[in-house]
């Protein structure tokens, strides 16, 4: 039995020191590979339903331009999120190739573009809607 019990600590401690190795350039390429495409169908999937959503927008543009106006910057919105997110899970697959420093480094640089690029989206997003706001008022 104590035999049995070394032998499985013996592969528990292997299995913990392998993780702890960085990626091969080959496991880095077919993980960066494999974010690429989950990152493309999760934009084209965004981008699909935000063309509804503008079709719509714009075929009750008549009706009232302010709300299809709110729509139309949601929409973009949501591309552009998507498009954030993408871009940050194919360079975090790039990050994990790294070790240490080198790696917390870049988990830093990765996150805080995608930050950047989600507030910039937030940020248009919220001009768009107060544009939108302005224009009711004028009706009213």
């Amino acid at each position: 039995m104590r035999v049995l019990t070394q032998s499985t600590l013996a592969v528990v401690i292997a299995l913990a020191l392998s993780a702890c190795q960085p990626e091969t350039p080959r496991e880095t390429a077919e993980d960066v590979a494999e974010a690429q495409r989950e990152a493309a169908e999760d934009v084209r999937d965004v981008r699909e339903d935000a063309a509804e959503d503008v079709a719509d927008a714009n075929a009750n543009m008549d009706n009232d331009r302010a709300e299809a106006m709110r729509e139309t910057a949601q929409a973009r919105y949501d591309v552009q999120h998507a498009e954030a997110e993408a871009a940050h899970k194919v360079a975090m697959e790039r990050c994990d190739a790294l070790t240490d420093d080198t790696k917390d480094a870049c988990t830093t640089q990765v996150d805080a573009e995608r930050d950047a690029a989600v507030s910039r989206a937030e940020a248009e997003r919220a001009n768009a809607i107060a544009q939108a706001e302005q224009l009711e008022d004028r009706r009213d």
